[in-house]
């Protein structure tokens, strides 16, 4: 067996979206960058998912005001001629900064994970 492109698909809304979890708002600022995040229900952890569906890099930089952030981490998979394995990879792009921006290469998925507490608490 081997991990193809929809296993990384699957990782990605699969091993930090956990049971109980709820979708919550989420906007990017192109239509190339699909995005979707969902909050624990702690409210202590929230996960970005963002699809590049662009043939172009995509810049990313994390804005939020209704949240407190103590740590981030990323996560990507590259699909298509990008992909080393030329299928899809995953790639841990590590811990970061909430306004460093971040390059989401052409047709690639990145989960980003957010650890802090809502402002209002």
């Amino acid at each position: 067996w081997s991990r193809r492109a929809k296993y990384y698909v699957m990782r990605h809304f699969s091993q930090f979206i956990r049971p109980g979890y709820v979708r919550v708002k989420a906007m990017s600022g192109t239509s190339d960058v699909k995005t979707s995040a969902y909050i624990s229900p702690d409210k202590k952890k929230v996960t970005l998912v963002l699809i590049n569906v662009s043939d172009t890099n995509q810049g990313f930089t994390f804005s939020g005001s209704d949240y407190q952030i103590k740590s981030m981490h990323a996560y990507e998979s590259v699909f298509g001629p990008v992909a080393k394995d030329k299928d899809a990879c995953w790639i841990d792009r590590g811990e970061f900064k909430p306004d460093a921006t971040l390059c989401l290469y052409p047709k690639s998925v990145m989960t980003i994970t957010v650890s802090g507490i809502p402002a209002e608490e």
